[in-house]
């Protein structure tokens, strides 16, 4: 199991960094054109490591990987959706929890026996991934039915593309990375076509393209580390671990943009650090 961990950790600081470099490019080419562009790379960078890598391609790793990208590409529909009616930072970290919460019900519902101290591990990895997504925000109280109930549906579609992706068979190798990761693709293909004057012009402008280009590349390299913590570890360890992506997210803002770090984030990345010692410990 802890090879497991260990590829979810370093899977979830990936995604961080990504997370962070799409967040720059967002700024620059707007949400649509940046995450279009971004999965593009994603795309092939996964093609080529499959190419590498390889994998067996059975009925079993398809049929599973394209319920994990099916979901994936719900959850993130309904992530879009939320950030156009609710505050982005009450929904994400609401979402995230969601997310890393699903795994941990299958879990429980599978019958997965854990010490403990692996359970508490369990609980300050959730709590963590909350405390560093969330600030404070006015509009905090007046959180909508619609806000929540989109938020639910993001985080239930984003946890269960996990659950389906821990389903496909040891041998798929990167199979199921390259199945979800192109079915993104082609749906913010589709949004950025669907938007085609916003999309053209953002990226005509080639200059300010280079943050989604890191970002895409660190997405593969971040879904192909969590097929890889699914196949050699357990569902519950890795969905909650994963959850852990906005430590090097908050590292790189206080490094590069020189960002403070409130209480309650501060906190996260304490809770974030016994969490791992916990981990490893149990």
């Amino acid at each position: 199991m802890w090879l497991g961990a260990v590829l979810a950790v370093i899977g979830a600081l990936v995604y961080g960094v990504s997370d962070y470099y799409g967040a720059v490019a967002a700024t620059r080419l707007r949400l649509i054109p940046a995450t279009a562009v971004g999965y593009f790379v994603a795309t092939i960078v996964i093609a080529v490591a499959l190419i590498a890598v390889g994998g067996t391609w059975s009925w079993a790793a398809v049929g599973w990987s394209a319920l994990a990208a099916l979901s994936a590409i719900g959850g993130m529909l309904a992530f879009f959706a939320a950030m156009v009616v609710g505050p982005v930072s009450l929904v994400s970290p609401f979402i995230a929890v969601l997310e890393s919460e699903v795994p941990v019900v299958f879990g429980v519902v599978l019958g997965v026996e854990f010490t403990p101290l692996t359970w508490l591990a369990v609980a300050m990895a959730i709590a963590a991934g909350l405390l560093m997504s969330v600030k404070p925000h006015p509009e905090l109280g007046r959180l909508g039915l619609k806000v929540v109930g989109l938020s639910f549906l993001s985080g239930l579609g984003l946890g269960l593309a996990i659950v389906f992706l821990d389903r496909a068979p040891a041998d798929a190798g990167l199979v199921p990375a390259f199945i979800d990761t192109a079915g993104s693709f082609v749906v913010m293909l589709v949004l950025a076509l669907a938007t085609w004057r916003e999309f053209r012009a953002a990226v005509t402008a080639l200059r300010p393209t280079w943050p989604a280009v890191v970002s895409g590349a660190l997405v593969a390299g971040a879904n192909a580390l969590i097929v890889l913590a699914l196949q050699h570890g357990d569902l519950v360890v890795v969905g909650v671990l994963i959850s852990l992506y906005p430590l090097s997210t908050l590292l790189l803002a206080r490094v590069l943009d020189k960002e403070r770090l409130g209480i309650l984030q501060l906190l996260g990345v304490c809770c974030a650090l016994i969490a791992s010692a916990l981990f490893a410990a149990g």
